[in-house]
């Protein structure tokens, strides 16, 4: 059975730099979500962080990419069944299709996809055999890297 929904922090985003309430002490910053190996191509996965939830998938292109992790359309949890798809993900209940940014980019009923349709996209990045994800709207530095460290 799938989660509960719970409002997407996304909807007030514009009016805070974080999305997820992490409590006290945290920071607009870099954070470890999964080992990259955990995701291959074509994979979906789910991660609680904070008060909220991401999904993180590794598109066709290889590109990993992280979202809020709930459907606009009914709030299904995109990482529980839904299918990557190229390089989006489908929600497995009325396939809504997300992808690059966050943006819905189809609905089967070929409906006009309303403008509040898109979830909130968080920057990622590979390093060190991890996929790292941004609390923020946009990353303040780049990941730190070891000039003696071996990919």
């Amino acid at each position: 059975m799938a989660a509960l929904a719970k409002a997407d922090p996304a909807d007030s985003a514009s009016e805070r730099a974080s999305v997820f309430d992490l409590g006290p002490g945290v920071h607009e910053c870099w954070y470890p979500v999964a080992l990259s190996s955990s995701v291959p191509k074509g994979r979906a996965i789910g991660r609680d962080i904070g008060e909220g939830r991401i999904v993180v998938y590794r598109g066709e292109d290889g590109m990993v990419r992280a979202m809020s992790a709930y459907c606009k359309h009914m709030g299904a949890d995109l990482s529980v069944g839904g299918e990557v798809v190229d390089n989006t993900i489908r929600c497995p209940f009325h396939h809504w299709t997300y992808g690059d940014g966050g943006q819905c980019k189809h609905i089967p009923a070929g409906d006009e996809i309303p403008k509040r349709a898109n979830l909130f996209h968080f920057a990622s990045r590979e390093q060190f055999g991890l996929i790292w994800i941004f609390f923020g709207k946009t990353p303040l530095y780049e990941l730190q890297t070891f000039d003696d460290f071996d990919e």
